[in-house]
């Protein structure tokens, strides 16, 4: 048996980083779930937030609020959206972040589609949290991802990087 003990003693971890490696993607139906669960997700960022909203009616002022604590808490924010004149309203709103209107035309949706992108948010370049709302029925579905090589957040981190960001996140 001691010689047992002596060989599990000597067996290396699997992982040897310190960092906990976790891989989930979760699904949420319904705006006042999704908006709850990205409300917790801007209280729990550390250094990052990336926040692109595509539909008006899903960046609230309790939304706005998160964002503007994220500044005043030292975060970097950057946030995006599909509506030229809500920027001017954000940049007001949350002087300390970079506001800018989104070049990324499929936030906009196509004509004859319901469904249009509702928000993207990534905290930390490892979670994130992507809607889709269907404007005339009032439907919002999201999905919300952890685990910076997670393959849903790495193919959000450089969407959101080829077509929002004027800086390189880590991609």
């Amino acid at each position: 048996m001691d010689e047992l003990q002596g060989v599990l003693d000597d067996i290396e971890p699997a992982n040897e980083s310190d960092s906990k490696v976790t891989h989930e993607v979760w699904s949420l139906s319904g705006t006042e779930g999704t908006t709850s669960r990205m409300l917790q997700l801007l209280d729990d960022a550390d250094e990052e937030v990336i926040f692109a909203v595509g539909s008006p009616s899903i960046d609230t002022d309790n939304t706005v609020k998160k964002l503007d604590d994220a500044t005043e808490r030292g975060l970097d924010v950057l946030i995006g959206t599909a509506v030229p004149g809500r920027s001017d309203e954000l940049r007001d709103a949350i002087p300390d972040a970079e506001v800018l209107v989104s070049e990324l035309d499929w936030l906009h949706g196509t004509a004859g589609d319901d469904t249009a992108i509702g928000r993207m948010l990534l905290v930390d370049e490892s979670t994130i949290l992507l809607s889709s709302m269907n404007e005339q029925a009032r439907t919002e579905r999201a999905i919300f991802g952890r685990g910076f090589e997670n393959g849903l957040v790495v193919i959000t981190r450089r969407l959101m990087a080829t077509g929002l960001l004027s800086r390189d996140p880590g991609t």
